[in-house]
């Protein structure tokens, strides 16, 4: 599913152009980046490194924005993170180096289960945008519907394949 996801994330990254995305992934209730998945559309070194950072972190439910969106089961947006005390945003000191000002999270939610969060990250200064939070759930529930198509499409090659062979071996045996 987290590949599901990363395509999404990386086509609405490409779209909107933002900056980098984690995808925070819920084990041993903490979230965790999905290093492998992270999305980075800039060639900004500082960007790099700040996603790069994010992998030493994991956060609690309700801690650090990404916890937040977790709790709350809501997008989640921080117009300026560096207006932000550092126990509301932990990664404050390396963002501010960093030149992250901007940074939202939206969970991904199934059958009320937060699967995911997404947290994506500016180099600039953003107000909310209703449009792309929608954009992404939107993308999200996209994927979501192509990974469970294909899981059936799958199922049902697979049942039919046993269909066959058991209708060969019926056939063989009253031969």
């Amino acid at each position: 599913m987290e590949g599901a996801i990363a395509s999404c994330v990386g086509k609405v990254c490409d779209k909107h152009g933002l900056a980098l995305a984690n995808i925070w992934v819920v084990e041993d209730d903490r979230l965790v980046t999905a290093r492998r998945f992270q999305k980075f559309s800039t060639r900004a070194a500082p960007l790099l490194f700040f996603g790069e950072r994010c992998e030493e972190h994991s956060f609690k439910i309700g801690e650090g924005l990404p916890g937040t969106a977790w709790q709350e089961g809501r997008a989640v947006w921080i117009e300026d993170v560096t207006s932000l005390p550092l126990h509301r945003y932990m990664r404050l000191k390396i963002a501010e180096a960093c030149g992250v000002r901007a940074s939202f999270a939206v969970p991904f939610i199934v059958c009320g289960a937060t699967l995911a969060v997404l947290e994506f990250v500016l180099a600039e200064v953003r107000a909310r945008d209703d449009q792309l939070v929608a954009d992404i759930t939107r993308a999200l529930a996209e994927a979501l519907v192509l990974k469970v198509s294909t899981g059936l499409r799958s199922a049902r090659s697979v049942s039919n394949s046993h269909s066959a062979s058991d209708s060969e071996s019926e056939g063989s045996e009253e031969a």
